[in-house]
């Protein structure tokens, strides 16, 4: 019976330790077309165990048919999405910009082998007006092209502020449930990181929604985190206060991170 406790005991610290030594796999945000060519990115991908990348691609590449680039991630088990945003996108009820950008992404897979995994929008509408910011048209464009998206089977990553449940939690609430797959948190405030997002992880958990919380990575400014190990400390900190599985980082930007 002690050997079959012991035995029962020991698989439960080996399935322990397997899942703590599990390496964190991360997103990059990258906003210029360079990063295609620029073998450092490679380099950055394996310090950083990047599995996903956020590229700006621009319009002339998508009309093209090239996905060299695309599939050089592919065998570095690395999904790519479009990654592409204007603050007037966010304030048009029919989310007609969006839409545009949806289709120049589902007219490059069908042209191409290897496939951009889907797209992720950073519109930040309340930078034309932060004080008179229209949250629900906002969220009306949201949820319109989320809706467009879901027709054609492409996934939705939505970059979100984290003072937005200060205005209207139920229009938080909305936009998570019915304008997105995912969310992208500029989590920028290192004082209250974990605090900054607690009400967008209740939303994210009832709904079953990723959350992703991005680091400015190697800024001179004092209020940002300067190195990897204090990023990486804060995540574990996040990461252990919500136990949450669907829970990740992103580093913002591959042009930053290659300077160092």
């Amino acid at each position: 019976m002690k050997k079959k406790i012991l035995s029962i005991v020991l698989i439960g610290l080996c399935c322990l330790l397997m899942i703590t030594s599990k390496k964190e796999e991360n997103i990059l945000y990258s906003w210029k077309m360079d990063a295609l060519e620029d073998k450092e990115l490679l380099d950055i991908i394996k310090k950083y165990n990047i599995k996903e990348i956020y590229q700006d691609f621009s319009t002339e590449y998508l009309t093209q048919n090239d996905s060299k680039f695309l599939k050089k991630m592919k065998e570095k088990g690395v999904k790519v999405y479009q990654l592409c945003g204007d603050p007037s996108w966010g304030l048009d009820k029919k989310a007609t910009s969006m839409k545009r950008e949806i289709d120049k992404v589902i007219s490059y897979n069908k042209k191409n082998e290897e496939q951009i995994a889907g797209i992720v929008f950073d519109v930040e509408p309340y930078l034309h007006n932060e004080e008179n910011f229209d949250f629900p048209l906002f969220t009306e464009s949201m949820k319109e092209a989320y809706r467009y998206a879901k027709k054609q089977n492409l996934y939705l990553i939505l970059a979100l502020p984290v003072w937005l449940d200060s205005i209207d939690k139920n229009l938080l609430e909305d936009i998570i449930k019915e304008g997105c797959d995912e969310i992208s948190l500029m989590n920028y405030n290192i004082k209250y990181t974990k605090e900054n997002i607690e009400t967008e992880i209740e939303y994210a958990k009832k709904y079953q929604k990723k959350v992703n919380t991005i680091y400015e990575v190697y800024s001179e400014e004092q209020d940002y985190f300067k190195t990897d190990k204090e990023i990486n400390q804060d995540f574990k900190k996040i990461r252990n206060h919500y136990h949450y599985d669907k829970l990740r980082k992103a580093y913002h930007y591959y042009e930053k991170m290659k300077q160092n």
